[in-house]
């Protein structure tokens, strides 16, 4: 190369240097001379020639833009007092109680249920050793559905979802040795499951006020959320649906009376998102149905203030942080405003107690391990909105259910996380926001709005008898669905970062064959050991009483059903005997 040559080069660079060391100074001085938003957004559309953004558009995960830059005048209309609130004071948003986490920490309460009885109890008593401070029990298919093991329907069933459990027998095996008074107890099943509950407490000499717990008994959620665990009561015809709404209005109304420790309802909001909604319909649904269960039990001459304050609810938590954050902040502002307009005073009847469960859909089956950070940032997005327990997804969930060292780890994300982490060692953190504040206000009013919509639409009954909430559900699953096959919404590990030829390289929790044998024979002798004489007055009374609440609604089947139970009857006979062929058909 020629010293001329080298001179040319030379020379460019230097003025290459001289052009970068301009525009520095240029943007410098620029940046010196920004005061106002105006000016710094001028700035940005200058820099976003150069290095543009990754998307010209941000969404959340139910559809609401998201601004580049929050900044105070966002949140100017925001009236402290009104729309926000100290913790434990109306609105509720920054949270039920007045210490929140600093005074103690959620409840840590991960769902349990696999294969038999005993094989639950196992699992109980090894949670409770690892510092687990709360019951959660599942139940299989069948004993949702109220099918006995031996009968055909259970076939390929049993165990495989949830711990089997058909009777009095197999709820003592469930919680032998396991001082179950002691514990909040979350029964995730429906009427039948929680009165043979009660049964066995009963015969124990416990004294049934003062257990602690709730039961997932809102059958709104079976038929939106979970449609196989409901399918009896919507193949059949006009009236159904508001008879099983009133079956669950049923336990608020004993346990109102008898039970005052418990909730007696966990409105669910988790499944129907599972099933397909955002984080706006989400907990719209599930305050419409509430509101369902609301009116009827106000209709009984129940009084709000009363039974409004052992309403409970069941919200999952997704993967857009901010908003789901947001969502559970939110929440408690609508829910306060529907029930004042119910008529309810008592501030404690009006806030949104709330159990939160990750989500299992952000859950993958390819690279399973991965699922523990979706799991991490599930449970720090529910702690940081005010949750008030938590279940958090094993890893392996995708595959089936947990083997015990997956739970362990899921157990142990929430201990590092109340133990190590200080997130909540200041109530509400977040609160103050520019981005959270104006989000917060978006999802109130949306959700608000929907509520209101589908109430003039004739309210959750007659909207999941005419189809409208399942096309709903249906077109965002859908969309969702579509945003994953199109690259448009990155699922780490299925559309992209994809590992070929992937080995699955952790333990599967299998369920044996065995265990329906074990259920068969167990539920065959005890029909063969009750007293027959016991036992035929005690359904008779049951069909009497379910007949009667057919014309009846305000007849309560509760003390019935217990009675039933304890003379050894299954919840295969009971289910029949509450959902006989003749009615609604």
């Amino acid at each position: 190369m020629t010293d001329e040559k080298k001179e040319k080069i030379k020379s460019r660079k230097k003025k290459k240097r001289d052009s970068i060391a301009k525009l520095k100074q240029q943007m410098i001085d620029y940046i010196n001379n920004i005061k106002t938003y105006e000016d710094w957004d001028k700035f940005v559309q200058m820099f976003m020639l150069r290095f543009p953004e990754r998307k010209k558009k941000f969404f959340t995960d139910s559809g609401i833009e998201i601004k580049r830059l929050y900044i105070p005048d966002d949140i100017k209309d925001i009236d402290y007092n009104r729309d926000i609130g100290y913790p434990s004071v109306p609105p509720f948003v920054r949270g039920v109680y007045p210490t929140m986490h600093r005074g103690r920490f959620w409840t840590q309460r991960l769902i349990c249920g696999t294969g038999t009885p005993e094989d639950t109890n196992e699992r109980l008593k090894f949670l409770i050793d690892q510092g687990q401070t709360g019951l959660n029990i599942i139940y299989d298919l069948p004993s949702h559905r109220g099918i006995d093991p031996d009968d055909p329907r259970a076939k390929g069933e049993i165990g495989k979802d949830g711990v089997n459990c058909c009777c009095l027998e197999d709820m003592r095996a469930i919680f032998k040795d396991i001082d179950y008074k002691k514990y909040s107890v979350s029964q995730i099943t429906a009427i039948h499951v929680l009165c043979m509950y009660i049964a066995m407490a009963e015969l124990d000499g416990v004294d049934i006020s003062e257990l602690r717990g709730t039961v997932q008994s809102d059958m709104f959620n079976a038929i939106q959320g979970c449609g196989a665990l409901a399918s009896d009561v919507t193949r059949r015809g006009k009236g159904a649906i508001d008879y099983s709404v009133e079956i669950c209005v049923d336990i608020i109304e004993f346990c109102s009376k008898y039970m005052p420790k418990w909730y007696p309802i966990s409105i669910v909001g988790r499944n129907i998102r599972e099933a397909g909604a955002d984080a706006v319909s989400e907990i719209a649904l599930a305050f419409s149905n509430g509101l369902a269960f609301v009116e009827k039990a106000m209709a009984r001459g129940l009084d709000i203030n009363e039974f409004g304050e052992r309403l409970s609810f069941m919200f999952c938590c997704e993967n857009d942080f901010f908003e789901e954050i947001a969502k559970f902040r939110a929440a408690r502002r609508v829910w306060y405003r529907l029930m004042k307009e119910k008529g309810a005073t008592n501030p404690l009847a009006m806030l949104v107690r709330m159990h939160v469960q990750n989500s299992s859909i952000a859950y993958t089956a390819q690279q399973p391990l991965n699922n523990i950070i979706r799991g991490t940032l599930h449970t720090t997005a529910a702690v940081l909105g005010g949750a008030q327990s938590l279940h958090t997804n094993a890893y392996d969930e995708a595959w089936g259910l947990p083997t015990e060292k997956a739970a362990m780890i899921a157990l142990r994300t929430q201990q590092i996380i109340a133990e190590e982490s200080g997130i909540m060692n200041t109530i509400d953190p977040l609160a103050g926001s520019y981005y959270i504040e104006t989000l917060t206000n978006e999802l109130a009013e949306r959700i608000y709005n929907m509520v209101k919509e589908m109430q003039e639409k004739g309210g959750s009954v007659e909207l999941t008898e005419n189809g409208w909430i399942a096309n709903l559900l249906e077109e965002n699953a859908y969309k969702y669905q579509q945003e994953i096959e199109s690259g448009e919404r990155v699922i780490v590990g299925v559309n992209k970062y994809v590992l070929e030829d992937e080995e699955l390289d952790i333990e599967i929790h299998e369920i044996p064959e065995e265990v329906a044998e074990h259920q068969i024979a167990r539920v065959q002798r005890v029909r063969k050991e009750r007293d027959p004489e016991k036992w035929k007055a005690a359904i008779e009374e049951l069909k009497r009483v379910c007949d009667a609440k057919e014309k009846d609604p305000k007849v309560n089947i509760m003390r019935a059903l217990i009675d039933a139970y304890k003379a050894g009857a299954t919840l295969g006979e009971c289910y029949k005997t509450m959902w006989s062929d003749y009615r609604f058909l």
